[in-house]
């Protein structure tokens, strides 16, 4: 594929103006040895690159590298500082969000992949795939409403495997490597009438922002209203109540939601709980 060449190179290159050091004989002779290695010697880009050549061409456990991908991300910034792999000019460059979303109410739980461009060309193909080629997203975008478009998958019964990923946007391909969210549940409804919704925030990889915790009302057909109102959470997990109820409030989710950045994509995890207006008795 394509965009697995370029990764190629772009080792190479990388590797080119490396030094080796002992730490390159540190590491078995496995599949992301040379990411290990790379990142050893303080080489998070290189590292990377290694990484999703690696994921790209095998499935491999996530316990085998989620630890390398969390070190790289807190090495450059929240993945600020990672180069993205697609060379294209200032015109044709694009801001790019990825949302994982888990999204749970009192009857079903789904999941949903979401992809937001800032001011794309109307008609322009969208494509999220797996490494073997699977398709998870597709679409084409309509004209901008609000300077972005939004587009997403069906509502899914699972996210997909953690592992290599290639963003397709019109003819540019951004390759992403894609973890499931951290620590489990992150939302969570308990028996106790004094608070009945538990919040248990992710712990973030370091130099990324805190997770973000928020309150929306919904209309009966789910039409937002107003703005998200932020959360705070205490010691024992317990979240601020949210302001008054409007009068056309039929719903009210709360959100917890954490990013990283990579190559130019923000990536986002997020989870929402939703439940008729009225459920919590605060």
């Amino acid at each position: 594929m394509p965009s697995k060449l370029l990764i190629h190179l772009l080792a190479a290159f990388i590797a080119a103006l490396s030094t080796n050091s002992p730490a390159d004989n540190w590491f078995a002779e496995t599949p992301l040895a040379s990411a290990y290695s790379a990142l050893a010697n303080n080489n998070p880009e290189l590292a990377w690159q290694e990484m999703q050549l690696a994921l790209a061409e095998q499935e491999i456990n996530p316990a085998h590298w989620s630890a390398v991908k969390n070190a790289i991300i807190e090495k450059t910034q929240c993945g600020r500082l990672l180069s993205s792999s697609v060379h294209t000019d200032n015109k044709n460059r694009y801001r790019i969000k990825l949302s994982l979303q888990q999204k749970t109410n009192l009857v079903q739980q789904s999941f949903q992949l979401k992809v937001a461009i800032e001011n794309p060309p109307q008609g322009t193909r969208v494509e999220l795939t797996d490494r073997r080629g699977k398709v998870w997203l597709s679409g084409i975008t309509a004209a901008p409403q609000d300077d972005y478009i939004e587009v997403e998958s069906n509502e899914l019964l699972n996210l997909p495997k953690p592992g290599y990923f290639e963003l397709h946007i019109a003819d540019l391909i951004y390759p992403l490597v894609l973890s499931r969210n951290k620590e489990g549940n992150w939302l969570e409804l308990i028996n106790d009438t004094q608070s009945p919704l538990a919040v248990y925030l992710p712990t973030p990889s370091s130099g990324c922002a805190p997770a973000k915790v928020t309150w929306q009302w919904f209309t009966q057909n789910f039409q937002i209203i107003g703005w998200p109102q932020p959360v705070s959470v205490n010691g024992q997990n317990q979240p601020q109540p949210p302001g008054p109820q409007p009068e056309n409030a039929k719903w009210l989710s709360t959100t917890v939601s954490t990013y990283e950045y990579q190559g130019g994509v923000k990536v986002e995890y997020l989870q929402r709980l939703t439940v008729p207006a009225g459920y919590y008795q605060f």
